[in-house]
């Protein structure tokens, strides 16, 4: 069929396919009937299998907002994942404060121990200072003693001795 006057085939509202102005066009570049008839219906396979109409748009955006719906819901998936990790976090970090809690309890008791080792070191440091005081006195009595006892016992056994000669002498 050779178009003719308002033989336009619709594409969409907004684009129109001439084939009125291409037929005239072969024609009177040299193309039979047949042949122009032929060309036209190759050009409008062609263009309308190239064509994208507001149908094929609409299904397009169905595919995309479904497939935009599965990684919404994967991002949901892994943002639930992440929710129990920082809630596994949050779980973690209360045991170490309660450890850091203990841990500060036994340092409280560290530094009482610490407060109870220092009065124990002070009071060995004063029997220690008390037993060089006595250790002194002693060593002072014994020198005093000796220098004492010394010349008693020179004396004493002088006079033994002394008593003894006699004793011998006289008998």
């Amino acid at each position: 069929m050779i178009p003719s006057e308002g033989n336009e085939i619709n594409i969409s509202k907004h684009m129109l396919l001439d084939t009125l102005s291409m037929s005239k066009k072969l024609q009177s570049a040299g193309f039979k009937p047949k042949q122009v008839e032929v060309q036209i219906e190759m050009y409008k396979d062609l263009f309308l299998s190239h064509v994208v109409t507001k149908q094929d748009l609409l299904q397009m955006e169905e595919r995309t907002s479904q497939k935009f719906d599965k990684i919404d819901e994967r991002f949901a998936k892994i943002d639930e994942r992440f929710a129990k990790i920082d809630e596994r976090f949050a779980k973690i970090d209360e045991r170490f404060a309660k450890i850091d809690e203990r841990f500060d309890k036994i340092d409280e008791r560290f530094d009482k121990n610490d407060e109870k080792f220092a009065r124990i070191d002070e009071r060995f440091s004063r029997i220690d200072e008390r037993f060089a005081e006595v250790n002194e006195k002693i060593e002072k009595s014994k020198n005093s003693i000796l220098t004492w006892i010394i010349p008693f016992l020179t004396g004493q056994t002088v006079f033994l001795f002394g008593m003894g000669f006699k004793l011998f002498i006289l008998k």
